[in-house]
């Protein structure tokens, strides 16, 4: 990330993102809601169906997460789904089953949500990590909302090694020539694809200008760098230097020391291409190649 602003504008630039996104989030995001639901429907059953949970949907959107699990979990569990839109929130709201569930407004770049210290027997994160500039702030607020023997669980983050490794690159090339999948290439460097609608584009620095939190008006692969903060294809160029890995996590985590690593892996080694055979081709990458897929699931353990 190499455009330089505080974390409590990059707070503000996402929430008013999100404002103008929210109402077209499921069609701009197609591949979570195609790609992640066996996920989290393998993540229910085997973590939440046992017994009476408090589990927090933290940076719940449009209640995608808790849309699914809410089929699995006791009629006991309770979820609570946080988020720092209340357009994305409202949404939500008719996507779940209200006797499972409350909703809370993530007010500001602290992560604050009053009264639920050592509350939660989970906490899960899809696709929130990379547009949070300051994860030590966050992890600090999740360690604070967790109970202990609690877990965190992480899906759909974007994997730096799968940006960096010469093997899933020279894969993808070979199945791009195969299957005539277009993507840009130049002076070899891979463009990112970004299809971002200029009336998006233009509401937001609207608002943004109007509160005065920028100065001049943002280009859309600007406004997606700060966005998605983390992300080595926010803007225009992929950025390699960016994205997660199992042992940022575990520095993460490193602040306590009562964190362990539960279950980590990798998928989606081929991106966002949809072509023939996908499941096989990942399954064996997933043998051959198992840390270098495009996506990183985690499981984080507090430890009495």
């Amino acid at each position: 990330m190499t455009m330089k602003i505080s974390p409590e504008k990059v707070f503000e630039i996402n929430k008013t993102w999100h404002k103008y996104e929210a109402s077209i989030y499921h069609r701009r995001h197609d591949e979570i809601f195609r790609d992640e639901i066996e996920l989290w429907q393998g993540i229910a059953k085997k973590y939440l169906v046992d017994s009476k949970y408090d589990i927090l949907d933290f940076g719940a959107g449009t209640g995608f997460v808790s849309s699914i699990i809410q089929d699995y979990i006791s009629p006991n569990s309770k979820i609570t789904l946080a988020d720092p839109s209340p357009e994305m929130l409202r949404i939500s709201k008719d996507n779940i089953n209200h006797n499972y569930s409350n909703f809370v407004l993530i007010k500001d770049s602290k992560y604050e949500i009053n009264g639920f210290k050592n509350k939660f027997d989970f906490i899960l994160l899809n696709s929130v990590l990379h547009h949070i500039p300051d994860l030590s702030i966050l992890f600090n607020k999740l360690n604070h909302y967790l109970k202990l023997d609690g877990k965190i669980i992480i899906a759909h983050e974007p994997n730096n090694l799968y940006y960096n490794s010469k093997s899933i690159y020279l894969i993808n090339k070979f199945l791009d020539t195969i299957y005539s999948y277009k993507i840009i290439v130049k002076n070899n460097k891979r463009i990112a694809s970004t299809k971002i609608s200029g009336n998006l584009v233009s509401k937001v620095n609207k608002e943004l200008l109007s509160n005065d939190i920028i100065k001049k008006e943002l280009t859309a692969s600007e406004l997606q760098k700060l966005v998605d903060y983390h992300s080595p294809t926010a803007g225009s160029i992929v950025n390699k230097e960016i994205g997660f890995s199992k042992n940022r996590f575990m520095n993460l985590t490193n602040q306590f020391d009562n964190y362990s690593i539960d279950d980590y892996s990798t998928y989606k080694y081929l991106g966002k291409r949809k072509i023939l055979g996908n499941p096989f081709i990942d399954k064996v990458l997933s043998k051959l190649l198992p840390n270098c897929g495009s996506k990183i699931f985690i499981v984080l353990s507090k430890n009495s």
